[in-house]
């Protein structure tokens, strides 16, 4: 038999896991978050006269 060494349980690996997978998430969020900023037309945002305007500018930016 050979001896084996636990270095972590799987509840520890899955904290790690769960963790890596959050950075990953906040930082593709940062990115699309930043991408879709620069897109954004800011001098066309004073035509929207209402609601509907809004979001259906909303809709083209983020389609």
């Amino acid at each position: 038999m050979q001896h084996r060494e636990v270095i972590a349980s799987p509840e520890d690996w899955r904290k790690v896991t769960d963790e890596i997978v959050r950075i990953l998430v906040d930082a593709q969020y940062e990115i699309t978050h930043r991408q879709i900023m620069e897109q954004m037309k800011l001098d066309n945002l004073d035509k929207t006269e209402s609601d509907h305007d809004i979001l259906a500018a909303a809709l083209k930016l983020t389609s």
